[in-house]
């Protein structure tokens, strides 16, 4: 198979002549990521992303860059890592070529495209857990949302204005009473790590409290909104039905305890493009399942 030659932006591609591939510079990937069965299970991203560190190095070796023990290392930021490998942000996809295509037909310009479930569940794994480990327990709840989420593959796609979006990362919203009494919006990360979604959690929670900015991560993300009005029960509620706000979204009171459970009713609110009753029922089940494993 001949090689294209890609030397000339915007000129036609043509192929290689002489000893011309000599003249350009390359990323080099070792092979043994590709002979080594430890290596096997290595995405092809990750190894073109060890290519470009190692790229790095010669740069780190000029500059002195050694740490106390005489070890080489590199300044590579996320940021720089999402520019090489366009990754790690939300890009438009066809509608066409996605399993949404018809709804994307018929729900964009609807007038109500939103859908509200409720749903209540047995939140004493959820109390138990607080108690015993001091976590919170909205945090707890954040992250059985996240984790649910994570297994339905329509909560990293979002209609957003008239496009398709797609996402890689999920992160679940949270309101957050700041030090002037008024309300701030954070996006928490998601992450299977519970130790690390706590942490991460009182985190950016604390700094949205002392900033009084909102924590926003809705650029790289798909956000799963949240509301919780912890001074009164509530049997469910109805968010904007305008498609203004297209986010899937959450909303909860506060916990009524009935012997050994405690009954928390949730709504929850999604667009229709983005998934069917079939996909948030799933949700709904699989959130339920996380909820009772603690």
């Amino acid at each position: 198979m001949n090689a294209v030659n890609t030397k000339t932006a915007g000129a036609p591609f043509d192929y290689y002549y002489g000893t011309e591939s000599k003249t350009f510079s390359f990323v080099r990937i070792p092979r043994i990521f590709f002979r080594d069965d430890r290596f096997r299970q290595l995405s092809s991203e990750a190894k073109l992303l060890y290519g470009l560190m190692l790229d790095r190095l010669s740069l780190s070796q000029k500059n002195g860059w050694l740490d106390d023990r005489g070890r080489v290392y590199i300044i590579y930021t996320i940021d720089q890592v999402r520019e090489d490998l366009d990754c790690g942000r939300d890009r438009e996809i066809d509608p066409k070529e996605t399993t949404r295509a018809s709804a994307f037909e018929l729900w964009m310009k609807a007038p109500n495209p939103m859908v509200t479930f409720f749903k209540t569940f047995d939140v004493m794994p959820l109390i138990n857990k607080s108690k015993t480990t001091g976590m919170k327990f909205n945090m707890l709840l954040d992250y059985c949302i996240g984790k649910a989420a994570s297994t339905i593959k329509e909560f990293y796609i979002l209609p957003v204005g008239d496009k398709l979006m797609q996402y890689d990362k999920i992160a679940v919203n949270t309101i957050v009473k700041n030090k002037e009494s008024e309300v701030s919006s954070c996006d928490i990360p998601y992450v299977d790590d519970l130790e690390q979604f706590n942490s991460d959690y009182l985190q950016y929670t604390g700094q949205v409290h002392d900033t009084c900015s909102d924590h926003d991560l809705s650029e790289n993300y798909m956000v799963i909104g949240t509301s919780a009005i912890v001074e009164t029960e509530i049997d469910g509620a109805v968010g904007m039905n305008s498609g203004i706000f297209n986010n899937p979204f959450m909303i909860w009171g506060r916990y009524r305890i009935e012997g050994d459970i405690a009954l928390l009713p949730v709504s929850f609110q999604f667009h229709h493009t983005q998934m069917d009753g079939a996909h948030a029922g799933a949700f709904l089940r699989k959130l339920e399942e996380e909820i009772s494993t603690f």
